[in-house]
């Protein structure tokens, strides 16, 4: 999955990225998401090269399901990061042998290797932001789809 997301900031508020109504259907193909009536969400963790956070993200089914994209990286991440208006951030599948080994261990078992993600960042100048690491939990294996490519412009 490849997903390029522009962030906006108003006043040090995030907004949500919006999301074409045919690109968010394909959201619930993802490895990694689960399903509810009415209700999806993602299990995941977050790694920052050498914290892991545990996080369910959520939307629901009328919701712009950019939320919880925005929810994450975003609300948790704009101000701790330093990120600006114009930062473009870059989500893609990564190949878990490129993960630092020291990481290896936070990602469970059975975690498919296309359900591990690198997210990286460049800031309006070409500076580097930061790569955080983020392997959602395994779906059931009867809701696991194959690789996806989606990209999300606001």
């Amino acid at each position: 999955m490849v997903v390029l997301l522009r962030k906006t900031l108003s006043n040090s508020d995030c907004k949500a990225l919006k999301i074409p109504a045919r690109d968010a259907r394909r959201l619930r193909e993802l490895v990694g998401f689960h399903e509810e009536p009415r209700l999806g969400h993602f299990q995941i963790a977050l790694f920052d090269g050498s914290t892991v956070l545990p996080m369910m993200l959520r939307f629901r089914e009328k919701e712009n399901a950019g939320a919880f994209l925005w929810e994450v990286f975003w609300k948790i991440f704009a101000r701790e990061r330093g990120l600006r208006p114009r930062d473009h951030i870059v989500i893609s599948t990564f190949n878990r042998a490129l993960i630092p080994h020291n990481l290896l261990h936070d990602i469970r078992p059975g975690t498919p290797d296309a359900a591990v993600w690198c997210i990286k960042g460049k800031r309006n100048g070409g500076v580097r932001i930061l790569t955080l690491y983020v392997p959602p939990l395994p779906a059931p294996p009867h809701h696991q789809a194959d690789h996806q490519e989606l990209e999300v412009q606001d």
